[in-house]
């Protein structure tokens, strides 16, 4: 445990040992979690939100150390996030999820490229690019609909999608448009990017 502590950057693992969780960072926390994780040898690493309240440097830690421990180890990691960063920085593969559907899977370089469904493009529109400061952030408009138990024939975001057509109202199959991309939108590709 003391050497897994330490592969994770925390100075000090062996004093760690006698500390409370309320003692350490959320970034130190975070990497007690990825030790804890990567101690038991899986094959699979589910990592929910790793770096929700963290500073961007403590995020940049987390992020270093769960994937240099990861590949040393052959260990695949399925990241849960809302942080297009994270996923920019980190991932390979991206499935984006709305409502509880998959909406858009393609690789991570050619989703930020050339994302094709509505809500992809929405939170890529509405995530800050450090390289332009001034760029104006665009939200994705309205809200979630309540989900109350009952799955909805229509397209889970058609009531926030500025391109809901009567098409709509039957929620599209995911369909590969282009090798290694798969979108479920009757209007894939009619979006564009707001200025990046």
């Amino acid at each position: 445990i003391v050497e897994m502590l330490g592969e994770v950057d925390l100075p000090g693992p062996a004093d760690l040992l006698a500390r409370y969780p309320h003692e350490l960072s959320g970034g130190q926390r975070q990497r007690v979690l990825v030790a804890q994780a990567v101690l038991c040898a899986p094959a699979l690493v589910i990592a929910d939100e790793p770096t929700s309240a963290l500073d961007v440097t403590a995020q940049d830690s987390v992020l270093e150390v769960l994937g240099r421990l990861t590949r040393d180890r052959g260990i695949a990691v399925l990241m849960i996030t809302h942080d297009m960063g994270v996923v920019a920085r980190f991932c390979e593969t991206v499935n984006v999820m709305y409502g509880g559907r998959l909406v858009e899977c393609a690789g991570v370089d050619r989703l930020f490229s050339a994302p094709q469904h509505p809500y992809t493009v929405g939170l890529l529109d509405a995530t800050p690019n450090p390289a332009a400061p001034s760029r104006q952030l665009v939200p994705v408009q309205g809200t979630q609909a309540t989900r109350r138990g009952i799955r909805s024939t229509a397209c889970a975001f058609v009531d926030r999608c500025p391109l809901a057509s009567a098409a709509c109202q039957a929620a599209p199959p995911l369909q590969q448009i282009a090798p290694g991309h798969s979108v479920a939108c009757h209007h894939a590709g009619r979006m564009r990017r707001a200025a990046v």
